[in-house]
């Protein structure tokens, strides 16, 4: 199709990558690193800057279990976990715990270097023709933090970053993966303009007492941020920090050229004292025209213009 703005030829690629779940272990990994690196290879031969990459990883387990919704409502089909109805049933997180690992994998899926073409490769192929990376909640079960940044560090042009994680839900796999996100070093490319960064669906899985807080303490992301702020014209983050925070820990980083700003707070034990932050902190966001805090915990937001 043609671009109606700028008229130049532009492609959308959704890559499923299919692994075996939660027995397929190395397997796993081999089909991932392979999938990628393929499609990688191709795309670094191309000359054009307008393509949208989607990378899906989907497990045929759990795919069996969406297909159930064929036979039984929606609503009513405990093995779909994206169903919110199921927040009728009490005993719907018994069978989360049963089926989690049938849809994330016991173990996050990273690069087997030894599957690879170039035995030892430390990074993928420079892509310069991405111009919108786009991993969404359902096609995005467990990514490894390692190699997700290897993927945006890849891709040099990108100008838009569009992230949906959706976590366990379990204590234990998610302060895994977030431990590994806070060593991972993800950074911002300098060519990217809009960065969305969902980090939780809050389902009755994770709103569970004791199995998950929210916000979560991201400082790694919120430092990529930061360290972007003169680029960056558009930022969505949920749940990987609260506002109150971002707008705390800004300094001297002044955010020129961003227009639209949404991210979540808990509202706890903050009242007046985030809505001042937020007001002092606009004074330095002089082109900012739309500004909305949600509270992660209600669903309410507060829209400012």
């Amino acid at each position: 199709m043609f671009d109606p703005i700028g008229n130049h030829l532009s492609n959308t690629f959704f890559s499923k990558v299919l692994y075996t779940c939660p027995n397929g272990g190395h397997y796993g990994q081999v089909e991932f690193s392979k999938a990628v690196h393929a499609l990688w290879c191709i795309l670094s031969r191309w000359k054009t800057h307008r393509v949208t990459a989607e990378l899906g990883i989907v497990s045929p387990t759990a795919r069996t279990f969406m297909q159930m919704d064929d036979q039984v409502t929606c609503s009513y089909n405990p093995f779909n976990p994206f169903a919110s109805p199921l927040s009728r049933h009490g005993a719907t997180h018994l069978y989360w715990d049963i089926v989690s690992e049938y849809y994330l994998g016991r173990e996050p899926l990273s690069f087997d270097r030894t599957s690879l073409p170039q035995r030892g490769a430390t990074s993928l192929p420079n892509v310069d023709a991405i111009a919108e990376l786009v991993i969404r909640r359902k096609h995005h079960p467990n990514i490894s933090p390692i190699a997700l940044y290897e993927i945006i560090s890849s891709t040099a042009c990108v100008e838009s970053i569009h992230l949906e994680r959706w976590c366990y839900g379990h204590p234990e796999q998610d302060g895994n993966w977030d431990f590994t996100f806070q060593r991972s070093g993800f950074l911002v490319p300098h060519s990217t303009k809009r960065l969305t960064y969902f980090g939780e669906f809050q389902t009755p899985y994770h709103q569970r007492i004791g199995t998950m807080v929210l916000p979560r303490s991201n400082t790694t992301l919120l430092d990529s941020i930061f360290h972007a702020a003169d680029q960056l014209e558009h930022t969505a983050v949920s749940f990987a920090f609260d506002a109150q925070t971002f707008f705390d820990r800004r300094g001297k980083a002044k955010s020129k050229v961003l227009k639209t700003l949404a991210l979540t707070s808990s509202f706890i034990d903050t009242g007046e004292e985030l809505f001042s932050s937020a007001a002092e902190a606009i004074k330095t966001m002089h082109g900012l025209k739309i500004l909305e805090i949600w509270n992660c915990e209600a669903g309410q937001a507060d829209v400012f213009r």
